[in-house]
């Protein structure tokens, strides 16, 4: 016996930790489109998910959305870059900290007008060149 459950039909919060654990692309890739933030934040830092949805997610309107896509180990570096223009910082800081931004856009972020991303990106760019 099958049994096929949609998932409009669970409540956010179970759908929430179903875009936490789950690896299955195609359905994180649904959830990346869901109409709660805290969803689709799950499914911005599930590694799992498609670079081609984390891209999507880069333009999210939640920031916490945006957030977690800086985190994730799967964000290709194209979408990395796009986000160091962010107009958070927040959102900058976290692009300057991680390994896999571009070295041409870790300069960038070590000019920011934000001492905090300008630190985080000089850190990053120094243990790149070690």
């Amino acid at each position: 016996m099958k049994v096929t459950i949609e998932l409009d039909e669970l409540s956010n919060e179970f759908r929430r930790k179903i875009a936490e654990i789950i690896s299955i692309p195609e359905t994180l890739s649904n959830l990346a489109e869901d109409s709660n933030w805290s969803v689709r934040a799950a499914a911005a830092k599930n590694p799992s998910t498609p670079p081609k949805t984390l891209s999507k997610l880069s333009e999210d309107r939640c920031v916490y959305v945006r957030e977690n896509v800086t985190i994730n180990p799967s964000t290709p570096p194209k979408t990395l870059s796009k986000l160091s223009k962010d107009r958070y910082a927040c959102i900058r800081e976290l692009v300057g900290a991680n390994p896999s931004t571009p070295p041409e856009t870790l300069s960038e972020l070590a000019e920011d007008e934000n001492s905090c991303v300008r630190e985080v990106a000089t850190e990053t760019l120094s243990k790149l060149k070690k």
